[in-house]
């Protein structure tokens, strides 16, 4: 796998290490489980975990910004959101703040969460947040050097 991939990975073992959420990479989920999938939010569970990878920058020849969006969705009940949220912020948010972590084999610095909003009620009025965190992580390149 490439880097976003296994970062991305990386972060669903945390999370699933936290309690937060169920992370199968098959994608075969059993019912009552909140699933952490990739990319794009299934019409079902009701709760459900969704990461996407976004590049930020890269301010040094070896480590990189990247930013990933973490979407979460709840039920008709908008504590219910409120809760997966916060506990997504507790799992991730000063991760490496106490020095460099593992995840999925990326070394990283530090993660923060950078913004988060309310999305509202989706169209069959289940609640839904977005956050954004940003994790600093090596990323060595051949082409640029310090």
């Amino acid at each position: 796998m490439g880097f976003t991939s296994d970062l991305l990975y990386g972060i669903a073992e945390r999370l699933q290490a936290a309690e937060v959420a169920t992370w199968r990479p098959t994608g075969s989920y059993q019912v009552g489980e909140t699933p952490i999938v990739m990319q794009s939010m299934p019409a079902t569970p009701d709760r459900c975990v969704t990461l996407a990878a976004y590049d930020v920058a890269s301010p040094l020849a070896d480590h990189c910004v990247t930013g990933v969006q973490v979407r979460c969705r709840g039920t008709r009940d908008p504590r219910v959101v409120d809760d997966l949220t916060d506990d997504v912020r507790d799992a991730l948010h000063g991760l490496g703040a106490h020095g460099p972590v593992e995840l999925h084999g990326i070394h990283v610095a530090l993660v923060v969460r950078n913004s988060s909003a309310d999305l509202g009620p989706d169209g069959n009025g289940r609640f839904e947040t977005t956050s954004n965190f940003y994790v600093t992580a090596a990323r060595p390149s051949a082409l640029l050097t310090d």
